[in-house]
């Protein structure tokens, strides 16, 4: 429902605690005072002006019911959010107070304390109290009075009827349908306010410059505490090896189920350590992560994979590769990044990070994980990656020789250096041996020399993973569920240091 109509619903039947969840305050100040009558009064309020009344109404009364004689006298009293809320219990019958960014004051008890004193005034002669903010989490007192209804981001057809405004006031020609499709795919999930600046500073005599559009787009979506934005990078055919995986996601891109987002998780169990504990030292803030990450994935019907693997492995890189391959953005989701001191704080972060991830995706998003202790994560997660856990395992003799070829390749170094053998290296390893050689201006077996290979410095954990893995992940490198007895396998010898580990231990990083 359009949330204009859902507001004047609101209003009609007498609701007197309102939310609206808002990336564009100013915007929706606008269209509030265009459904309000001018007769009405309606006053603003924010944190750095005070009590400020939005029409004629409002402002011929304020001074009188905070009992001042100067604005300046109204804005000294009212820059706190008690004070203003106490005048606005004073306004006519049917006033609307529009409060600004409030829930960054709720953890003071007072202040949502005078929200709550409002509820029952504001009722009994049809006042309405609007609290906007980019996220609303409300307070224990306001839970069951605050009815919160969000904002939505402008549509694909909203976004072209910005960027035709724009190209016609330009004097640029109007872009054809390829080109508007383009424009919807790098602005969606921007609010109305940001399109339409965005687009406007990407324009030049050729029109509506891309780059520039993505580069804007990856600002708005870092200032979302927790997110980062990739585009572009390394593609999946210069990442040798894993040809299941590979496999499976070409597939997957050429189905019915479109995916606009991948949303990239490192060392997902990280994200909800202490989620299983009662106790749990974050004051609850794993929990609510956990419930909320929960309750998006099945809203939304997002899935995606766990994969895990030695260090190395082409984990972390496989979802770069598999965005810049397909030309999808990548979303690096950071819980960590999203934690504060500040009571609610983490929580609130939390939400506006998903609430980015779908203004971007919709129901298109897809979800690649990595993972350390998988044996730690709570099984309702598990299930929500239906597409099932894959092991990254040491690369087998024709993985390494098409890994070979490509870093090769990449630091300059003739077919005719023959690469060091006997050793099992990992992905990583053989980039590293290669860019050494580059550096030093020396053979592949000199530079291997100055390289360990977490094959000889750890092997148990390396023994420990794949009997981890043996016969309940699927295997990256071929089809079916991975295989440490394999034929053609190279088995590590034993940890001298370490004996080997039989139980499900620390699953590589």
């Amino acid at each position: 429902m359009d949330i204009q109509l859902q507001f004047l619903m609101a209003r009609n039947r007498g609701v007197p605690l309102l939310g609206i969840i808002t990336p564009d305050p100013a915007a929706t100040v606008s269209w509030i005072h265009l459904q309000v009558s001018n007769e009405l009064p309606i006053v603003q309020w924010d944190s750095a002006r005070g009590l400020l009344g939005v029409n004629n109404a409002a402002g011929s009364i304020l001074m009188g019911l905070a009992n001042v004689e100067t604005l300046a006298g109204l804005k000294d009293l009212t820059l706190d959010s008690v004070n203003a809320l106490d005048v606005v219990m004073k306004l006519p019958e049917q006033s609307v107070a529009i409060f600004l960014n409030l829930p960054s004051h709720w953890h003071h008890p007072e202040v949502s304390q005078a929200v709550w004193n409002c509820r029952d005034p504001f009722k009994s002669d049809r006042r309405t109290l609007v609290i906007l903010a980019p996220d609303i989490c409300p307070p224990p007192i306001l839970h069951h009075d605050l009815v919160i209804f969000e904002e939505p981001r402008p549509t694909d057809e909203e976004i072209v009827v910005i960027s035709r405004e724009l190209l016609d006031s330009g004097g640029l020609p109007s872009a054809d349908e390829a080109t508007e499709k383009r424009i919807c795919e790098t602005m969606r999930g921007l609010p109305a306010f940001s399109v339409e600046q965005s687009i406007a500073l990407s324009l030049d005599g050729r029109g509506v410059q891309y780059d520039v559009l993505w580069e804007h787009k990856k600002r708005q979506v870092e200032n979302t505490d927790g997110l980062r934005f990739h585009i572009g990078g390394m593609t999946l055919d210069q990442m040798g090896g894993i040809r299941q995986v590979k496999r499976f996601m070409e597939d997957l891109m050429h189905g019915p189920e479109e995916i606009q987002v991948f949303v990239y998780v490192e060392e997902i169990e990280k994200m909800f350590a202490g989620a299983s504990s009662d106790h749990a030292n974050d004051g609850g803030v794993a929990k609510d992560a956990l419930q909320t990450t929960l309750t998006k994935m099945e809203e939304n019907k997002w899935t995606g994979m766990v994969c895990v693997g030695p260090p190395g492995s082409g984990k972390s890189l496989f979802s770069t590769c598999v965005a810049a391959t397909y030309g999808r953005p990548r979303i690096e989701f950071d819980m960590g990044a999203t934690r504060t001191a500040l009571v609610g704080a983490s929580e609130h972060s939390v939400r506006a990070c998903f609430r980015m991830i779908e203004s971007i995706a919709g129901k298109h998003a897809y979800w690649i994980a990595t993972c350390n202790k998988y044996q730690t994560l709570p099984p309702e997660l598990k299930r929500r990656f239906t597409d099932g856990i894959w092991y990254f395992g040491m690369p087998d003799e024709e993985e390494l020789e098409s890994i070979w070829a490509i870093q090769r390749a990449n630091f300059g170094i003739p077919e005719s250096d023959v690469s060091p053998s006997g050793i099992r290296y990992t992905g990583a390893d053989v980039r590293n041996i290669c860019r050494t050689a580059y550096r030093l201006r020396t053979t592949l077996k000199d530079a291997a020399q100055y390289i360990v290979p977490v094959s000889i410095s750890d092997p148990g954990a390396i023994n420990a993973l794949e009997e981890a893995a043996h016969g309940r992940f699927l295997s990256a490198s071929y089809p079916g569920t991975y295989d440490h007895k394999r034929p053609g396998a190279v088995v590590l010898a034993e940890s001298p240091a370490k004996p080997r580990i039989r139980a499900m231990g620390n699953l590589g990083g």
